[in-house]
This record gives C-alpha cells, structure tokens and sequence, in this order.
C-alpha cells in the first residue's frame, strides 16, 4: 500500500478527530524527515512511514472501550484494525532487519 493511500484512509477513519489527525500527521513527517536524513533504503524508509501513519489506530477504541489509551490496550485491539487498512501481519511493521 502507498503512503497516501493510507494517509487517506486514516483521515477518514479518524472521522474529523483534528487532534488524532495532527498528531499522526505530524509523527510521519518526522518520520519521513529522519528516515530521508539517515539515507534509509526505499523497503525501510516505507515500512518507517507507514508504521508512524498507524503508530495511534486503537486510541479511538480504546478511549471508547477502556476510557484510556494505555499500550496495553492498544496491543490488544491493534491488529483487528490494521486489517481494516490491508496490513497484513503487523507485527512485521516493527521488525527491523
């Protein structure tokens, strides 16, 4: 999947939420600054900024369901909803070869 597409997809599931979208806005822009910076290959620097444009998808779970965001939480609900945008075995997000 392309960043922009999951950029996309994430203002839309965020629902207007203007404080959540900053936020992920934000982390993946310096994300992407610092992966480009430290001269990471293409593979990495994707796996970068898609892990930081769905680094928060369970707050809004969780500040519905459990009234916090704490990262428990957050690994228990997570891969439920990285399917909702096609990432498939998310834990491979945070491996770094």
């Amino acid at each position: 999947m392309k960043i922009a597409t999951a950029i996309e997809k994430m203002t839309d599931f965020y629902k207007g939420n203007i404080h959540d979208i900053y936020h992920f806005l934000k982390v993946w822009a310096f994300a992407k600054n610092i992966g480009e910076a430290e001269g990471l290959d293409p593979k990495t620097q994707e796996t970068l900024e898609m892990a930081a444009v769905v680094h928060d998808i369970v707050c809004p779970l969780c500040r519905e369901k459990y009234g916090n965001t704490s990262g428990k939480h957050q690994e228990e609900e997570s891969a439920p909803l990285l399917s909702l945008i096609h990432i498939s075995e998310p834990t491979r997000l945070l491996s770094i070869s």
